[in-house]
């Protein structure tokens, strides 16, 4: 019974945590307030995208306010299982952090991404994947972006990886060493 009890206790606890981890990471901060692409996010960017619903406990993509400087994807070429779809993104970045522990926010996007807390003190930032990417490309005149190429968190192989022009939309795979822009994206 005295186990029991502690199973009970420790379960309860990691359920709490739980939920405060997936409050935190996925953007609880949505009050009900409907926004509009180009309008201002909760975390001071803005609004690049609108699915409709809270399926998958978000609705809205936040692009943070400004561009950052231009960093590599990665300075190590490993096969990791990143996806490309809107809502891939979070996951993403997640995967590249935990791929190359040896990686800062001076030498890698999603690093950066993961770093940055934007003017209103957002931890929930990361890296968009290529569909996201052109979610916000197609956004940009809102962002006030017309030039540039920009880094996905999607991986096309173990040494490239997608990323955006913003001056005429094309997507490519360039190698993972190469410096670019990027823009964290959140979800909420």
């Amino acid at each position: 019974m005295k186990n029991k009890k502690k199973w009970i206790g420790f379960a309860a606890i990691v359920a709490v945590i739980g939920l405060a981890f997936s409050a935190c990471t996925l953007g609880s901060d949505d009050d009900g307030t409907a926004y509009a692409i180009g309008g201002t996010g909760p975390g001071g960017g803005k609004i690049i995208y609108d699915k409709g619903n809270n399926d998958g406990g978000w609705r809205y993509l936040e692009a943070a306010p400004e561009t950052m400087s231009r960093v590599t994807w990665s300075g190590t070429n490993e096969d990791l299982s990143t996806g490309t779809a809107i809502g891939a993104g979070r996951n993403n970045t997640a995967i590249i952090i935990a791929a190359h522990l040896g990686d800062t926010a001076s030498n890698s996007a999603a690093h950066a991404c993961v770093a940055y807390r934007g003017p209103n003190n957002k931890d929930d930032w990361f890296l968009p994947s290529k569909d996201e990417l052109n979610e916000m490309f197609k956004a940009r005149k809102h962002l006030g972006i017309s030039t540039g190429d920009f880094w996905s968190s999607s991986q096309e192989r173990d040494s490239r990886a997608w990323g955006q022009s913003f001056m005429n939309g094309n997507q490519w795979q360039n190698g993972k060493n190469e410096i670019r822009y990027f823009r964290p994206i959140r979800a909420f």
